[in-house]
C-alpha cells in the first residue's frame, strides 16, 4: 500500500473541479458518471453474454476464448461500478477511507492500461498495422483518469486539512 501512496501522492493537486466546481461536486460527478457509464457496460456485457450462451447451444465449436474475454470485461466493469459507488459514498458520508479505496483501484485501472497501452503501440509498430482510434481512445481515458484522480485526491487532501466539526 505504501507504493501506491507514493503514487498518488505524486498525482497533481487542483483548487476546482472542471467548470469552476467545487472539488466536492466533481467528485460526486465523477462518481455519478463512472458508476452510470460502467453500469450501461455491465448491462451490455451481461447481453453479450447471453447471446454467446446462445450462439455455444446453436454451435458447440463457439469460441470459448470469446466468452472468457466477455466474463473478464464484465467482471472489470462490476468493479468499476463498485469504484463508483465508494467515491459516492465517501464523499456524500465524509469517509477518507472509501475515497482512498477509489483512489488504489483507479490507480490500479490506470496502471495495466498504461502497460497495455504501451505493448498495444509496441505491436502495433512491428506489425505495421498502426490503428490509431484503439490507441487515441486509449490515450484519452487515460488523461481523463489521471485528472479524476488529482480532483479526488485533491477533494481528499481538502477533507484531512479540515479540522472535525
Amino acid at each position: 500500500m505504501e507504493l501506491l501512496d507514493s503514487l498518488i501522492n505524486k498525482f497533481p493537486s487542483t483548487s476546482s473541479c472542471c467548470c469552476g466546481c467545487s472539488l466536492e461536486t466533481g467528485c460526486k460527478i465523477i462518481g455519478w458518471v463512472q458508476t452510470i457509464v460502467s453500469g450501461i457496460g455491465l448491462v451490455l456485457y451481461v447481453i453479450i453474454l447471453v447471446s454467446f450462451a446462445l450462439l455455444i447451444t446453436v454451435s458447440p465449436g463457439a469460441s470459448i476464448f470469446g466468452i472468457l474475454i466477455t466474463i473478464i470485461s464484465g467482471l472489470t466493469y462490476v468493479g468499476i461500478f463498485l469504484l463508483g459507488l465508494y467515491l459516492l459514498s465517501g464523499v456524500y458520508h465524509d469517509d477518507a477511507n472509501k475515497l482512498k479505496i477509489w483512489l488504489y483501484g483507479n490507480v490500479i485501472l490506470l496502471s495495466v492500461h498504461a502497460v497495455l497501452f504501451i505493448l498495444d503501440l509496441i505491436g502495433s509498430i512491428f506489425t505495421l498495422g498502426l490503428m490509431i482510434g484503439p490507441l487515441l481512445s486509449t490515450l484519452i481515458w487515460m488523461c481523463v483518469t489521471v485528472y479524476c484522480i488529482a480532483v479526488v485526491k485533491s477533494f481528499r487532501d481538502e477533507r484531512s486539512r479540515q479540522p472535525e466539526a
